[in-house]
């Protein structure tokens, strides 16, 4: 079982944040969850944005994470299989890149302090529309979301 679900990860590489895809590749809206597995935050919030991003899929919102989880020391390849795992584990359908460039240079190329988690929305064009930092309200987001896509 836990290997059909690994086989179903969508774990992406990226080195620069410019790899990260800000527009929505097939919607409206583009939602990015910058986190890590370290960061408790980050797991406790993760069944919320997999329920947010199932309600949504279908009405135009796509979700990307971003993992942090490379800018601890260790190995790469044992740290990005652990994410896959977790990822796996909490069903999470939607992609996820294994961040592996500078810290400094995600936190400058998505204006954000480096606390985690950090949950950004973009439109059509790539333009910041709202973000969280910390932990999403999961009625409140949904709410938030949901108003945008009505603009």
């Amino acid at each position: 079982m836990l290997l059909a679900l690994l086989l179903a990860i969508d774990l992406r590489m990226a080195a620069k944040p410019a790899g990260i895809t800000r527009a929505p590749e097939h919607g409206k809206l583009r939602v990015i969850n910058i986190w890590a597995t370290w960061c408790v935050p980050c797991v406790h919030e993760m069944d919320d944005l997999r329920a947010v991003s199932v309600e949504f899929a279908k009405r135009g919102v796509d979700f990307a994470g971003v993992s942090m989880d490379d800018v601890l020391p260790g190995d790469s390849k044992t740290t990005r299989n652990k994410v896959a795992k977790f990822l796996a584990a909490k069903a999470i359908r939607y992609p996820n890149y294994y961040y592996t460039g500078p810290q400094n240079a995600l936190v400058e190329a998505f204006s954000f302090s480096g606390e985690l988690p950090v949950t950004i929305v973009f439109d059509r064009a790539g333009k910041e529309l709202f973000r969280v930092q910390g932990v999403i309200d999961k009625k409140e987001f949904a709410k938030k979301l949901n108003q945008h896509l009505k603009q």
